[in-house]
């Protein structure tokens, strides 16, 4: 299948569980959605699928206009807001990891890089999330260091995201002090879950480096490609493109190629990686490593904005979910034709 293809089927699956028995129970809350409504749990549920990161108000009116046949009542912000609380947020959970089951069960061919390797990217980053009594008790809570009386909760997200298809494979928000091998370990994890580790190369983003990192994800079997902190004490930084070894926290030696890459800007950064490839150059790598920008996952104030008053984690996900397969324009475009044709 072609993408588009494969979204128009995604939604046709997804359309499949919202109406199947028992599907839409699971994921409800308690006392919610219990009554026949002008706004059922299904209709709620793809609501919050489409254009996650608009406000609520912009979302409906575009909603209306883009998806006619959807026949989605006229109801107030407040309604919505109250029918949102009715839904856990694992029902997002379900539709994002089975999307991207989907798309490498169907997708006919990948892209490939250097005519060999599947690529890969981990990012993660820090965010401020909206400060209320359920973020404080989620994400915990620190004060401001000029006015002690202010209190904020920090939220580390974190993505694996495949780089040539531009699909989110996995994606995971904690606290901001959880830990970066942790979430590294469940991303591994999903791509063994997917079939996706061979003939692919990892990109990680600085914050994730360590020796312990490496020797897990190279003993799995990953080729890997990690930029280095500076200072560094876990190998060598001589050379422009060098052969060393890792000290893993076991006292395992792990082989390492260490490369020196110069920036446009005329700064100097520092690769390793298990790629030994010998076609495949210092400078080929230093530009591979820098397609891992694509992956961010969104500027702080499109975090808070799109967080606001919301449950975090079920925000996240749907964002997630609902971006997960191809970007939120072709999404708009192929759910408008999909509701036309009534599957969705």
């Amino acid at each position: 299948m072609q993408h588009n293809e494969l979204l128009h089927e995604l939604l046709n699956n997804f359309n499949y569980l919202l109406h199947s028995d028992g599907f839409l129970e699971d994921y409800r809350v308690a006392n919610h959605f219990v009554r026949r409504s002008a706004l059922p749990m299904e209709k709620m549920v793809k609501f919050l699928l489409y254009s996650p990161k608009t406000s609520l108000s912009n979302k409906l009116e575009q909603l209306r206009e883009n998806l006619p046949d959807l026949d989605f009542p006229s109801v107030s912000k407040q309604a919505l807001s109250k029918a949102r609380y009715g839904i856990r947020y694992e029902l997002f959970q379900e539709f994002f990891e089975h999307s991207a089951n989907f798309y490498y069960e169907h997708i006919m061919e990948r892209k490939l890089w250097n005519d060999r390797y599947h690529i890969f990217a981990i990012d993660g980053s820090t965010h401020e999330v909206p400060s209320s009594k359920s973020t404080f008790k989620e994400f915990g809570k620190q004060s401001d260091q000029k006015n002690p009386d202010l209190y904020c909760s920090m939220a580390l997200a974190s993505v694996l995201y495949d780089v040539l298809e531009d699909v989110i494979v996995d994606a995971a928000i904690e606290k901001q002090f959880y830990s970066e091998r942790e979430m590294s370990l469940r991303h591994l994890a999903r791509l063994f879950d997917l079939g996706l580790e061979n003939d692919s190369i990892v990109i990680f983003d600085r914050g994730y480096y360590s020796a312990e990192i490496y020797q897990e994800w190279v003993t799995a079997g990953c080729k890997v490609l990690m930029r280095l902190k500076k200072p560094n004490r876990l190998c060598s930084l001589d050379g422009d493109d060098v052969l060393d070894h890792v000290n893993a926290p076991d006292g395992t030696k792990i082989d390492c190629r260490v490369i020196k890459y110069t920036l446009s800007s005329g700064e100097i950064e520092y690769l390793i990686t298990n790629v030994f490839d010998e076609d495949i150059t210092k400078d080929m790598l230093g530009n591979l490593y820098f397609h891992r920008w694509k992956c961010g996952i969104c500027s702080a104030a499109e975090f808070h904005s799109l967080c606001s008053n919301q449950s975090i984690c079920e925000k996240f996900l749907y964002c997630i979910a609902a971006g997960a397969v191809l970007s939120r324009d072709q999404g708009d475009r192929s759910m408008s034709r999909a509701s036309k044709n009534g599957v969705f």
